[in-house]
This record gives C-alpha cells, sequence and structure tokens, in this order.
C-alpha cells in the first residue's frame, strides 16, 4: 500500500505522494529517487514538518519542474532549520524526536566532521570573512591550496581560525555521530573513510575537514534526524519504524571503508554548539589524527564491484546499490 512520510497518504497530499511514487519507479537521477524513496518511507517527519514542507514544494512547482521542487523545496527547509531552529527540529511539534533527559546518549563522547569548504562557502554567502580571511583561500580551492593554508599558517592556528568562522556561522542542526562506532568504522590515516562513516560523500571539488570530539552540555536536546533536517542528501536514510528513539539515525555508508561490515554509525542531531581547538585536540589524542586533512575531488573511475571493499578508495558506492546494501545491513544488525 503506498505510503507517504511512513503513513496513510492525506487527501491534501495527494499530488506530492503521486509524484514520488513516480520518481522512485522511474526517475533517472539516482539521487532524486533516492529521496523519493525516502520521503516515502520517512515516519520520523511529523505532521507540522510534512505540511511545511508541502507548502514550500507547491512554492517550487511555481518555478521548476515538479521532480526538482522537491529537492529545492527540501533545501528551503533545510535553510530555515539553519536559522530557525526552534520552528524546525526543536520546534514543541518535533517533540516525538527528542531524546528524553536521562538517557544515556547525553553522557557519551560524539564526534563531528566539519568540511572547511562548507564553512568558507557559508561564510562568504553570509558576508562574514575578513578580508584577510578572504585571501587565505580562493573561492574554488584545490587540495594543494588547502594544504598550503594549513602548512603556512600552522595545523594548530589554521584549525584556530576555521573554528573561529565556524563559530561566526547559524549551522544548526550540528550532526553528531557516536564516536565509539565512528571509531571502530573509520581509520584515521584514511581521512576519506572520516566522511564516508557518517553518510557524506567525497565532493567532486576538494575540501578539507577536520573532527571534533566533544560532550554534550547540559541542557542540550539531543533529537533523531529526519530526511527534512538532511536537507538533500540522498545518502540519509531513514531508519526502521520498530527502531527505538534512541538509535537516532544511522548513517549509510558513502563510500568503501575499512572493515567488510562495519558497525552501524549513529547520528543524532541538535542546536548549534561553538567548537574550540581544544575539541580537535581531544580529538587528535583519542583518534590519533583529526586533520586538517585535504581531501582531493572524486576521481572519475569505474565504480567498486557491489560488495565491501577492506581497503579503503575515495570512489563511492553506485548510490542505488549503496542503498541496497545499507537496507540489508538494518536488517540483520541493530545498534548498540
Amino acid at each position: 500500500m503506498p505510503v507517504l512520510f511512513g503513513r496513510e497518504i492525506e487527501p491534501d497530499f495527494q499530488d506530492l505522494a503521486h509524484l514520488l511514487q513516480q520518481m522512485e519507479q522511474g526517475e533517472q537521477n539516482p539521487s532524486l529517487r533516492a529521496l523519493a524513496a525516502n520521503l516515502q518511507l520517512d515516519h520520523r517527519i511529523t505532521p507540522d514538518h510534512a505540511r511545511r514542507f508541502l507548502q514550500l514544494w507547491r512554492e517550487e512547482c511555481k518555478a521548476a519542474i515538479p521532480s526538482l521542487a522537491v529537492s529545492n523545496a527540501i533545501r528551503k527547509y533545510r535553510e530555515e532549520a539553519r536559522t530557525s531552529p526552534h520552528t524546525t527540529f526543536l520546534s514543541p511539534e518535533n517533540a516525538r524526536n527528542f531524546l528524553p533527559p536521562g538517557d544515556k546518549r547525553y553522557s557519551e563522547p560524539f564526534v563531528t566532521v566539519l568540511s572547511v569548504a562548507s564553512v568558507f562557502f557559508l561564510a562568504r554567502k553570509d558576508g562574514l570573512l575578513t578580508p584577510d580571511e578572504e585571501r587565505l583561500l580562493p573561492r574554488t580551492p584545490t587540495a594543494a591550496d588547502y594544504r598550503s593554508a594549513f602548512s603556512s599558517r600552522g595545523e594548530t592556528e589554521f584549525v584556530k581560525l576555521v573554528l573561529a568562522i565556524r563559530n561566526r556561522l547559524r549551522r544548526s542542526p550540528v550532526w553528531a555521530a557516536r564516536f565509539s562506532a565512528f571509531a571502530e568504522s573509520a581509520h584515521p590515516r584514511q581521512p576519506v573513510t572520516w566522511k564516508h562513516s557518517v553518510g557524506l560523500d567525497v565532493r567532486r571539488s576538494a575540501d578539507c575537514i577536520i573532527l571534533c570530539y566533544y560532550h554534550v552540555p547540559t541542557g542540550v536536546q539531543l533529537v533523531r534526524p529526519s530526511q527534512l533536517d538532511a536537507g538533500d542528501n540522498p545518502l540519509h536514510y531513514p531508519s526502521p519504524a520498530n527502531w527505538r528513539l534512541h538509535h537516532g539515525g544511522c548513517c549509510m555508508i558513502a563510500g568503501q571503508l575499512t572493515l567488510p561490515d562495519p558497525p552501524l554509525v549513529q547520528e543524532l542531531i541538535h542546536q548549534d554548539l561553538p567548537f574550540s581547538v581544544d575539541h580537535w585536540l581531544d580529538a587528535q589524542k583519542r583518534f590519533r589524527h583529526a586533520g586538517p586533512a585535504a581531501l582531493d575531488p572524486r576521481p572519475d573511475l569505474p565504480p567498486p564491484p557491489f560488495r565491501p571493499n577492506p581497503a579503503p578508495s575515495p570512489v563511492p558506492w553506485p548510490l542505488l546499490d549503496a542503498r541496497t546494501f545499507h537496507s540489508e545491513r538494518l536488517r540483520r544488525r541493530k545498534p548498540e
């Protein structure tokens, strides 16, 4: 029986539901096809947030074909979350996705993977860079540009600067991966696996990444994420409806890792927090390497075979094959 947001289709949503069914079955773009499948299944999207998404989609349909309007609308929602978390993932209407006080996850360590490319892109977009910061990196930096920047300034000073810029941004939500599973699935000396283990594809342009290790401060609400919180990232994948709230979301492997079948990496989200160089130093102590690590663009090489490969590789899985593998993993194992 067709569903939308993991439940029976309401009359007002019939047009959107019909479109998503068509996209899942016949869309040629794998990312849009995956996004359509996720929106149909994602039971974590509350009725109020579903209606907001429907409104955004109908607005976007005025200027784009309906399938592209889906992607555009979800980006708009994601931007609302960045600037107004208390009307999106932290709103009272989303309370069923809130981890209750006292849950043991509040006392466990997390790690977040920070993209320097994203930090500079958003800072430029919001007009938050000083002239000296503008000159540090070109608008489209290469991996060599990143290496030159942190070599010339020194790694510690470079990280301090990036985090200072990042802290000026409105960056909600923060995606927090449980450190224990992350450390088991990623490899300290293979930075590409840091992104792959938390469901982040290697960019088609160069990037530089930094790890921060931290505990959530008292009073910060942990939230189970939905596809709307993830934006139009097709590597997000709805966790099964019968899983308990504290399992959060379990990352889909974005590429190949160091283990044939690594642990499921749980992710939760929370409001923006300032990060300091101490969080980076703590990640270095516990993981042996925390960046800054420059990553070359994703190479245009033949895709790997559909099987886990014990050798780390920057080549991502074909998206639909990766989804099939992740679905099988979710069926046969659960997070702790």
